[in-house]
């Protein structure tokens, strides 16, 4: 059983507290963002009427990407494109956290889930 308000307190603390490059570095984001997924799923088919539509676009990113369109980038502009989401999530602030906490949360996951080295950009 899942007591919706202390998911969305531990939503806000994790979302808008946390710095998501730390979760990544400890190795954490993994279990957080499949368990988020899981969650979110289940919100999603039970409570349609809580489902609201994030940002789009994030400052220094532009428009953020479907983990499919990044699938399809070739290598150099992949590379290039994970660098900027480093980069983002190494400065969210606060505020920005609150205004766009599902694209912020989409970013962090796919960079949890992601191998990128100089020679390959792999989004799978």
């Amino acid at each position: 059983l899942m007591n919706e308000t202390a998911l969305a307190i531990d939503w806000y603390y994790m979302v808008a507290k946390f710095k998501w490059s730390l979760l990544l570095k400890t190795g954490w984001a993994p279990i957080f963002f499949q368990s988020w997924a899981l969650v979110g799923t289940d919100m999603h088919l039970r409570h349609p009427d809580k489902i609201w539509t994030d940002c789009t676009e994030l400052p220094g990113i532009g428009r953020v990407h479907s983990s499919l369109e990044m699938q399809d980038m070739k290598p150099a502009e992949a590379m290039a494109y994970w660098e900027k989401l480093v980069k983002v999530l190494d400065s969210v602030s606060e505020d920005d956290a609150h205004r766009c906490p599902l694209a912020y949360a989409h970013v962090a996951s796919v960079l949890a889930f992601s191998q990128v080295d100089e020679d390959t950009a792999d989004f799978s």
